[in-house]
């Protein structure tokens, strides 16, 4: 089974004032399982998730000075999961965003803020 085939699953960590913390991207039992690397989490820490979903691929990419093909990729990937975990969870609706294939499983509140869990299905063929 191809990556493309494999869900992912998404954990997004927010603070006491919903803004973003980190959130973890694995695509399940894939060979290729990657997680976002710090300077992407610190690049988007603090922000509100509304800022984070009107963030453009061309600004992240200068901003961090993201240059390489397989960079660009990856980080697309990450930030396409995010987004639509973000319009899931606050119910955008958005035609670049595909929020049927995003599932919540579990949100947890605490006295540092929530953790939500979530997957997101491969795309229908």
């Amino acid at each position: 089974m191809s990556c493309s085939n494999i869900p992912t699953k998404v954990l997004l960590k927010l603070d006491k004032e919903d803004r973003f913390v980190s959130f973890n991207f694995v695509k399940l039992a894939c060979k290729c399982s990657e997680s976002p690397n710090d300077k992407i989490c610190n690049y988007l820490k603090g922000q509100t998730l509304n800022e984070i979903f009107e963030i453009s691929l061309s600004k992240a990419f200068d901003d961090l000075n993201i240059t390489l093909e397989e960079d660009e990729f990856m980080f697309k990937l990450e930030l396409d999961a995010l987004k639509a975990a973000i319009a899931n969870y606050l119910g955008i609706d958005n035609e670049t965003v595909d929020k049927e294939r995003c599932q919540i499983l579990s949100i947890y509140h605490d006295d540092e803020g929530t953790s939500i869990n979530m997957v997101i299905l491969p795309p229908k063929a």
